[in-house]
């Protein structure tokens, strides 16, 4: 199965749901930035709920920039977002198993000025930390032509891939691209909705949060408890 996706910043559960369930998952690092998405930002639980920590970025005259072409307009964000981090998760059960990891990357970072970079780094770690063994490619490297769907078929089709599973949200999308899948055979499963469940400090349970949230209050039952709550995948077809 492979799974094709933009690289987040710290990105939900859901997220390495379906990265546990490709054999090869690729990062889609070559196709436009989409400013203030969660590309640069995503959301941590704090006392008072969700806290948004986002990566400034420079935009000005780069409104066609690519993913991989995105640089940070402030290394400072690091640390802040680091402070922000340990504020929320210091009182958390696996907090200083996985802090200090976090923290050397983001210091490593200072080497380098993409925010893609970055996010695939942080990807790479708590897939790992969660003891998701995958495939990991970058499209950039793939150097596959094409646009939208053609190019997410095309890709498929390199790898010789005849499966490719994506999420919910982009179900209405491949209905209106699924003539390149067919023309190679492709078949479209889409990853149903799904609302995790695990302990977590806020009083009120808050599902949409940066897979941070889920790691530092159930270390090594991370993995566990994104399988547990699996739903099967269903066929693209079935959403018509």
């Amino acid at each position: 199965m492979l799974v094709i996706n933009q690289p987040t910043y710290l990105p939900w559960a859901g997220y390495f749901d379906l990265i546990d369930q490709s054999s090869v998952f690729v990062f889609l690092d070559d196709v436009q930035f989409d400013r203030q998405s969660w590309q640069q930002r995503n959301r941590i639980i704090s006392t008072k709920g969700y806290l948004m920590i986002s990566v400034p970025v420079k935009n000005k005259g780069k409104k066609s920039q690519l993913i991989n072409e995105v640089e940070f307009s402030d290394s400072k964000f690091k640390n802040k977002h680091l402070l922000s981090i340990k504020n929320c998760y210091s009182k958390s059960k696996y907090f200083k198993i996985y802090f200090d990891q976090l923290e050397n990357i983001f210091l490593e970072a200072e080497k380098n000025r993409y925010l893609a970079d970055l996010n695939i780094i942080l990807i790479k770690w708590i897939s790992k930390s969660m003891g998701i063994e995958t495939v990991f490619k970058r499209s950039s490297e793939l150097n596959i032509d094409g646009k939208k769907g053609e190019k997410v078929a095309n890709i498929c089709l390199a790898l010789n891939e005849k499966e490719y599973l994506t999420s919910i949200g982009a179900v209405e999308y491949l209905k209106k691209q699924k003539i390149y899948f067919d023309s190679k055979s492709i078949k479209i499963f889409i990853q149903k909705k799904i609302q995790f469940k695990y302990k977590q400090q806020s009083q009120i349970f808050l599902d949409q949060a940066s897979a941070l949230d889920l790691l530092f209050n159930e270390g090594p039952n991370s993995i566990t408890v994104i399988r547990s709550n699996r739903k099967e995948a269903e066929l693209l077809s079935t959403f018509d």
